[in-house]
């Protein structure tokens, strides 16, 4: 976006190409760019972040990375999720590697946010390419899921905290056929 400006009780966001949108809303979205210079010369792979496998380990025998600066690999390549919560179940997988104990569990991203009354959740990879399934909306509270290739990828819910958290269990399981 390249200006938003008031247009009476509305607001008008003019994109970088010159086209110009109406709309009530506007949802801005920032990130952080992860602090990685200090790493130079020590051999650990950096790109957006340290880059790990699916356990935190990276590129240097010994040493995990976990939190905002962790690029883990997931179904859609490393990425960074920059959620405390993120962090914490992170830690739990590293741990039980770095004892050398055996771990079936995979951190699946997740990120929340309470807007007023409602909790907005999000569990899993949310892709452009994912068919959007609305399970559940009653005008207020909403619970989607994504399906890729068969298999539950993502929940997606407002105000319905627990039925998302009993799906974000089956997130990579196989689903029903398509609706």
């Amino acid at each position: 976006m390249a200006r938003l400006e008031p247009s009476g009780r509305r607001l008008r966001a003019t994109l970088t190409d010159g086209a110009e949108i109406e709309t009530d809303v506007v949802v801005v979205g920032i990130g952080a760019v992860p602090e990685v210079g200090w790493l130079t010369g020590s051999g650990i792979e950096v790109g957006d972040g340290v880059l790990c496998d699916e356990r935190g380990r990276t590129s240097v025998a010994d040493v995990w990375a976990v939190g905002d600066v962790a690029a883990w690999l997931g179904s859609d390549g490393r990425r960074r999720v920059e959620h405390w919560t993120n962090a914490g179940e992170q830690a739990r997988v590293v741990a039980r590697d770095m004892l050398g104990l055996p771990c079936q569990e995979t951190v699946v991203p997740y990120f929340w946010s309470d807007q007023y009354d409602l909790k907005l959740q999000v569990f899993g990879d949310v892709t452009p390419s994912a068919e959007v399934r609305l399970e559940e909306d009653d005008g207020r509270r909403f619970l989607a899921t994504c399906v890729t290739d068969g298999r539950l990828m993502a929940v997606v819910a407002a105000g319905m905290a627990g039925k998302a958290a009993r799906l974000r269990r089956r997130i990579g399981e196989p689903v029903g056929v398509a609706r």
